[in-house]
């Protein structure tokens, strides 16, 4: 008789984000924002381009628990993202390489919901979906490659691979 079991042995924080899909688990670079612009990270003590960064990566901003995706490496310091997620300078963040959708990275994985709630998603199949009453403290046995931000409601979020 077969038996199913969730055995991680990764996890990250999901960021619900319209604009960017869970990343990997691959921890591409981590620092704090020096400057600001429109749907800019500035950091003048980054390495973007030695530490390969690439479009497609996500941005987290771990200060305002917001999310975007990198467009372009514009230089060594500085990255054009598709959302402006950082409004101010001494905001940390992390980027994490590309998600699922692009073929590399997370190719889906299943979540933690701490918090009870709506959970909108993307599965790795590629469907829209909104699952309601998803309680807290629940593990969700679907595999997901994007949480949504405009309805979902379930907090304290974690991808587990």
């Amino acid at each position: 008789m077969a038996t199913q079991k969730l055995q991680a042995s990764r996890a990250l924080k999901v960021i619900p984000s319209d604009n960017a899909f869970i990343p990997s688990i691959n921890l591409v670079h981590a620092g704090a924002n020096t400057g600001v612009g429109t749907n800019l990270l500035i950091s003048v003590a980054a390495n973007f381009i030695t530490d390969n960064v690439s479009a497609g990566d996500v941005v987290y901003n771990l200060t305002d628990s917001t999310a975007a995706t990198v467009v372009s490496v514009q230089s060594q310091t500085s990255l054009t993202m598709n959302a402006n997620i950082f409004a101010a300078a001494g905001k940390s963040f992390a980027i994490y390489q590309q998600s699922g959708a692009s073929g590399l990275g997370n190719q889906g994985c299943v979540l933690y919901v701490g918090g009870a709630g709506i959970i909108s998603c993307v599965t790795s199949g590629n469907d829209a979906i909104d699952f309601q009453a998803v309680p807290a403290g629940s593990f969700f046995p679907v595999n997901v490659i994007k949480v949504n931000s405009s309805v979902t409601t379930a907090t304290n979020i974690i991808a587990l691979w």
